[in-house]
């Protein structure tokens, strides 16, 4: 997965029964209002109800898990009725033509990104993340540091600006530490939280030193992000470089930062790590590992495991089958029919269509079935299909 999708699968356990983009009730104006106030970009899907492409988007993208993980931690998300008088509003400044149309406006209302027709998931994750980078804040920056501005709020915004883009900035963030900044405990905190992009650097020791007055300011949750990420960044430069002591330094940071969380982390990490390096028995041996160590205490890790070995060799029968193996551990403790769903597709691309239809059929007679009926409906019909095509 690219830059910003890739904590979706290395910061907790696949949610299976995730709900998907959580959209915003209130008028348009209000959550532009909530983008400014929260720094981030406003989506808005510009939907008629009559529109055939916008129901699927909401029926098949907009529950996607994925899709909601990226979605709701990047951007305010709105759903707008362009034949309601706000959609009329915003059509007067907007200028929607078509539906549905997938707009991304800045704070101010500018507008970032604007893409017209139905999507599936990875052209829409795509698409937000092209609309990420394409907020790119960086040159305005540039200018007034250029220009010899060194407060506070203009050097942070130009780190954050920098690394919303994916540009390098720690050259920038550690000449202002070593700087006479100034900057108050809270500011100290936010600035090395939001520089620490790398875990073989002097600002994620910092990070480490500062732990609880950073916690303190965004959150346990944001920190533990934050370390899976610089720890990934170094683990990555540890595979381009071939050097396996930025992998090792990787897994000694995270640990050292987040504690017993980094247990399991860390194992996701070896999994990552052997991918790359394309040892797939050891990738595989290190996916035995973290669910054989952890999978009874946590079945979710089944459904990682699987989905990381799905999204890794989808096109590798074999790989399928394992993945499919996994899953089925994960379904045996969490019956429902967003799992019975999820796994019928697994067992498809195994090949294994009588349990992929037995599965499928389970779901569909399972309580609380309705709002996946019509896609569990759908592979029951794909799955006969295809039997039917296969006897000839």
């Amino acid at each position: 997965m690219k830059y910003f999708i890739y904590l979706l699968f290395f910061c907790a356990p696949l949610l299976i029964q995730a709900e998907g983009i959580i959209f915003e009730e209130t008028t348009w104006e209000e959550a532009l209002k909530k983008a400014q106030d929260e720094d981030k970009i406003l989506f808005v899907d510009a939907y008629a109800q009559w529109c055939g492409p916008c129901k699927t988007m909401s029926r098949n993208v907009f529950t996607d898990d994925k899709v909601g993980a990226f979605y709701n931690k990047n951007f305010i998300n709105f759903k707008l009725d362009m034949e309601t008088p706000d959609g009329a509003s915003f059509n007067k400044k907007y200028k929607v033509t078509a539906y549905p149309t997938l707009i991304f406006l800045d704070g101010s209302g500018k507008l970032v990104k604007k893409s017209v027709g139905g999507k599936k998931v990875e052209d829409f994750l795509d698409l937000g993340e092209l609309a990420i980078r394409s907020n790119d804040k960086s040159g305005e920056y540039a200018e007034q540091y250029d220009a010899g501005k060194r407060d506070f709020n203009t050097v942070y915004g130009y780190v954050k600006a920098l690394n919303n883009v994916g540009k390098p900035s720690l050259k920038i963030a550690n000449d202002y530490l070593k700087s006479e900044h100034n900057m108050s405990a809270k500011q100290e905190a936010l600035f090395v939280y939001e520089s620490a992009v790398e875990a073989d650097s002097r600002i994620f020791d910092l990070l480490i030193e500062n732990k609880e007055n950073i916690i303190q300011e965004v959150g346990r949750k944001e920190f533990e992000e934050k370390v899976v990420s610089a720890c990934k960044t170094t683990l990555d430069k540890g595979v381009e470089y071939d050097m396996k002591m930025l992998y090792d330094e990787a897994l000694e940071k995270c640990e050292k930062a987040i504690g017993k969380s980094a247990i399991v982390q860390n194992l996701k990490f070896e999994m990552d790590y052997f991918y790359q390096m394309r040892d797939e028995q050891k990738y595989l041996d290190a996916a035995k590992k973290l669910t054989k160590k952890h999978g009874k205490k946590d079945s979710g890790l089944y459904a990682y495991v699987s989905d990381d070995i799905h999204e890794k060799y989808k096109e590798n029968e074999e790989k399928m089958s394992i993945s499919a193996d996994y899953y089925s551990k994960y379904y045996k403790k969490n019956k429902n029919p967003e799992s019975a769903y999820y796994f019928c597709r697994k067992l498809i691309l195994s090949k294994d269509y009588d349990k992929a239809l037995e599965i499928a059929q389970e779901g569909l007679a399972s309580d609380n079935a309705d709002k996946m009926a019509p896609r569990l409906k759908s592979l029951i019909q794909y799955i006969e299909k295809t039997q039917k095509s296969e006897k000839g």
